[in-house]
């Protein structure tokens, strides 16, 4: 798999915030200020307003009914998002790039944001 997309990219987690950078946008999100962490496989992204959307992988801000205008990156063969809510009921969501990773990186931002 070509991860040269989210090596582009900075998400990750630090002492107290979650950090998620890209080429459109840009969070350094307290845990205290995670709503939500869910782990999803059925996202309709709805459509895109800015970024870039291909065969492979996804990102920029796209509006849907679900969430909005929200802030997506994933790779499309990873099969899961993470779907991330915070502040005044704002969503990015994303994944890791494989469906191993994705499961891990939630399962510890979920514990980060005490949201088990």
């Amino acid at each position: 798999m070509d991860m040269g997309f989210f090596s582009k990219n900075d998400i990750r987690m630090e002492e107290d915030a979650f950090i998620f950078k890209s080429k459109y946008f840009s969070y350094e999100i307290p845990y205290t200020d995670i709503k939500d962490v869910k782990l999803r496989d059925d996202i309709d992204l709805g459509r895109m307003i800015t970024g870039t959307s291909g065969a492979l992988s996804h990102y920029g801000n796209f509006k849907n009914d679900d969430y909005g205008s929200y802030d997506v990156i994933f790779h499309v063969t990873a099969k899961l998002l993470i779907v991330l809510e915070f502040g005044e009921e704002k969503h990015v969501v994303f994944n890791m790039g494989n469906v191993e990773s994705t499961k891990d990186f939630y399962k510890k931002l979920k514990g980060k944001a005490r949201l088990l």
